[in-house]
């Protein structure tokens, strides 16, 4: 298959991943025991937002924004979209480090697997011609 065109699918599926992980984290307090659901919500309820929980979202959002512009660079064949989404792996691994979490094996069985694909699409660019110099595929 094309390199190109492999990277197109992997993006595609990563970002099906990504929407279907974020839909279901809101569900995912139905799918826990009661007492690790108990704790989750406690988590939310403790205090009003304190200065390192509005650093965080933000920085998250400036995640996000630059996980969209990797997304669209690398559909786009640029190469500098490869070394950002580089870049946003380690930091998003770095985000788990933040605090304790609880998921349900299935949100972190799609978790998992949209990291393998993220793995996949950085093996993509750096390891074969899919974002090399040449006739792009449109």
């Amino acid at each position: 298959m094309n390199a190109r065109l492999s990277l197109r699918l992997l993006l595609v599926l990563h970002v099906l991943l990504q929407v279907v992980a974020v839909t279901l984290s809101f569900f995912d307090g139905y799918l826990l025991p009661d007492t690790l659901a108990e704790w989750k919500d406690a988590q939310w309820s403790e205090d009003d937002l304190s200065l390192s929980d509005m650093l965080l979202f933000a920085l998250w959002l400036g995640w996000l924004a630059g996980y969209v512009v990797s997304v669209v660079g690398l559909f786009l064949q640029q190469r500098w979209a490869a070394w950002l989404s580089l870049a946003l792996t380690v930091v998003g691994l770095g985000f788990t480090l933040s605090e304790p979490s609880v998921y349900s094996g299935l949100l972190a069985a799609i978790d998992a697997l949209a990291l393998l694909v993220q793995g996949a699409i950085l093996a993509v660019c750096f390891g074969t011609e899919a974002l090399r110099p040449g006739k792009p595929v449109v």
